[in-house]
């Protein structure tokens, strides 16, 4: 079982997440792993809900930083940079795909079939 994590260091990790905007910077920042973040996590569901609202402060102030960019007309390099960091963030950037299969399947197997037994699926 892991380290419970009292509330002074709950609020840290909260505090850092919301500007580093990952649970390794928010654990070492407490001296825990991560693993023990992730379960309390699981244990504490207040604590679940800070940690989801400093996420989405963290991606807003990634579209701040973004936003600026592309207005100052300055630095496209990293704002294209950033826009990746935006789709690894928030689903809501990412490219959305979609698949469509349409295929006839045969079965083809080195166990011989009754005689008369159709080999298609």
């Amino acid at each position: 079982m892991s380290k419970r994590i009292t509330e002074e260091q709950k609020n840290k990790a909260i505090e850092v997440y919301a500007k580093q905007g990952t649970v390794l910077k928010a654990s070492q920042a407490i001296g825990m792993s991560r693993m023990t973040i992730h379960e309390e996590m699981k244990r504490d569901k207040g604590f679940k809900s800070a940690m989801q609202n400093a996420k989405q402060e963290y991606v807003e102030s990634l579209e701040d930083v973004l936003d600026s960019r592309i207005r100052s007309q300055t630095d496209k390099a990293s704002a294209i940079l950033l826009m990746f960091k935006l789709k690894k963030e928030n689903p809501d950037y990412r490219d959305k795909v979609e698949h469509k299969v349409d295929a006839e399947v045969t079965i083809i197997s080195g166990v011989p079939r009754p005689k008369g037994k159709d080999e298609r699926v």
